[in-house]
């Protein structure tokens, strides 16, 4: 009908235009025309969809003008806004079909009607007493049912019970039995009557879910303590226990061991385990979670390696007079591992109880350590490894140097010039021995190097050579060469600013042999320099046997005398800048 109104309007507008244009003259052939318009009049009433139509009219040439009508704009729909109840059901809905419902225009020629559906009713199920959707347990190794219920409708027919149907999601098998194992089950339902064959067209009432249980760990594990090897793998000593299995499933679930590491290489008193790779396993894991994390597990030990050294010794010597101390040498470490830097730090000496000759002497020293990268990972199993010295007599000692006379006096003879050679340096080692024969073994021995008490005129022999001891620690040593010595009446003892132990002038007999006048200047030391020139009567004998310079190191000249005559002995020195000289005389007479 609303169709048929409108294109009743559209063909009577076009009436009315084609009259206006036919009745309108030809601009061509007159002038064109000052329109004399007429009032507008209602031509088109409005509708529920177009607008009212006014037209006016030309009095002079005829023409129309056709306009909207003021306030008649297209007037739309009336749905009976006025009443409680715009829309009227024509089918009702139900549980299983949607219902239907109509409203109509309400204006007068209007036939223009709307339709919408209606959801189907709610079945208002409940699940164990609770809003339909969605029910959790959580596994207990029972059945899990729900008891499905609905509200009945005044216009829907009593289905009376319903069968519950479970479905394993996804897409297993329907079954009415309740289920025990953890899922998601999909909960359908059909009427009383309702078949496995229908059951495509029963209601889904929601979903009952069984949660697996959560299982978690229940003991720490411990780890065995190692011996440090340069890795990191650790083994199990006992592992790690499970929380929340039932009592009745204990056989069906158990644990799954992983492996175990310690966070580092390095030895270590408290050193952190690392697990990995730990679970669940047995037939029942289907109704369990594993625990999230990896279990803990106590820190573990990881011990110094025991290493051992060897070739550590002592070096065989021979006696030295109150030594204790001897060097020590060698040392292999046996055990460390390959890549790792670990060096020993032996004591480079030790000492004995006592100094005296003996085999197998113990030596005492400090512990030796380890140093290194990898110090820290091992222990040294003999720190103090035992050793032992073979202290021999100092057979080998020998005179070195030139045995000289040192000084000469009236009954006194003093020697110098030697000591012993290595390796029994000490002075106190040295002896000597005096003789009127070139004879060592009659000679009579002493520690000290000046001979006292002795006659004048007598020729003696001076010996030297390493002391022989009684204990047997130094065997006696070969004597030197010997130095031979006499001892004068007349001796001359010049000391600057002091008066000479002799007279200026004194008489030697004439006796056909040489006679020796011994000249010494004390604390030659102390000077820089001196002389000695010698004179006869008043000239000054010169060259070989006549004129002896004194150096500081040679104190004593003999120089030979036996003609008859006068001789003069003039003794200079310089002691810092000083100039100091001597003229002392003496004749040979018979």
């Amino acid at each position: 009908m609303k169709n048929v109104l409108k294109l009743i309007g559209i063909i009577t507008l076009a009436v009315i235009i084609g009259i206006g244009v036919t009745s309108c003259k030809d601009p061509a052939d007159e002038e064109e025309c000052t329109h004399s318009w007429n009032n507008y009049v209602e031509t088109t009433s409005a509708t529920c969809e177009t607008a009212g139509i006014q037209t006016r009219t030309c009095s002079k040439c005829g023409v129309t003008d056709m306009v909207t009508k003021e306030g008649t704009p297209k007037r739309g729909h009336d749905w009976n806004y006025d009443k409680d109840e715009t829309w009227e059901e024509i089918k009702a809905p139900t549980v299983e079909e949607e219902g239907e419902e109509i409203r109509k225009c309400q204006r007068e020629g209007c036939k223009a009607e709307e339709k919408r559906s209606i959801e189907k009713l709610p079945f208002n199920v409940s699940i164990d007493s609770a809003t339909s959707g969605t029910i959790t347990f959580t596994y207990d190794g029972n059945p899990k049912s729900v008891i499905v219920s609905y509200d009945d409708h005044n216009d829907v027919p009593i289905f009376g019970n319903l069968n519950v149907w479970y479905q394993n999601l996804p897409g297993y098998t329907l079954q009415q039995q309740a289920p025990t194992n953890a899922g998601t089950y999909e909960v359908k339902v059909t009427t009383s009557g309702g078949t496995a064959e229908d059951i495509t067209v029963a209601f889904k009432v929601g979903y009952l879910v069984i949660e697996k249980i959560q299982l978690t760990w229940n003991t720490d594990g411990t780890v065995n303590s190692k011996t440090y090897d340069r890795t990191n793998t650790a083994t199990a000593g006992t592992h790690p226990t499970l929380n929340g299995v039932l009592p009745a499933e204990t056989a069906t679930i158990e644990v799954v061991n992983g492996t175990v590491t310690f966070s580092n290489v390095n030895a270590g008193e408290s050193i952190n385990v690392i697990a990995a790779g730990y679970g669940i396993g047995g037939t029942g894991i289907a109704n369990y979670n594993a625990p999230v994390a990896q279990p803990v597990f106590a820190n573990g030990v990881i011990n110094p390696k025991p290493i051992t050294i060897t070739g550590v010794s002592a070096i065989n010597r021979q006696f030295v007079l109150d030594n204790t101390i001897v060097e020590i040498t060698g040392g292999t470490l046996t055990g460390v591992e390959v890549g790792d830097t670990v060096n020993s730090i032996v004591p480079s000496t030790g000492t004995i109880t006592n100094a005296n000759v003996g085999s197998d002497k113990v030596v005492s020293f400090s512990n030796i350590t380890l140093d290194g990268a990898q110090a820290g990972n091992y222990s040294l199993t003999n720190p103090q490894p035992t050793i032992t010295v073979n202290i021999t007599q100092a057979s080998g000692a020998s005179i070195t140097g030139t045995l000289i006379v040192a000084s000469v006096t009236e009954n006194t003879i003093t020697v110098s010039g030697v000591s012993i050679a290595a390796p029994n340096t000490f002075s106190q080692m040295v002896e000597y021995g005096i003789n009127t024969s070139n004879n060592t073994a009659s000679a009579t021995w002493q520690d000290g190097d000046t001979f006292t008490g002795r006659a004048a005129g007598i020729e003696y022999f001076i010996f030297a050579r390493a002391k022989t001891t009684s204990d047997g620690n130094v065997a006696s040593g070969i004597p030197t060469g010997s130095i031979k010595a006499t001892i004068l009446t007349n001796a001359i003892i010049i000391n600057f600013g002091v008066e000479p132990d002799v007279p200026d002038n004194f008489t030697l007999s004439h006796t056909g042999s040489p006679r020796t006048v011994t000249v010494q200047l004390e604390n030659a030391a102390e000077y820089d320099s001196g002389s000695i020139t010698w004179q006869v009567g008043t000239s000054e004998i010169t060259g070989t046997g006549a004129m002896f310079t004194l150096s500081l190191d040679n104190l004593a000249h003999r120089p030979v005398y036996y003609d008859i005559g006068e001789y003069f002995l003039t003794v200079r020195a310089t002691k810092g800048g000083t100039g100091y000289s001597k003229v002392i005389s003496f004749s040979v007479a018979f």
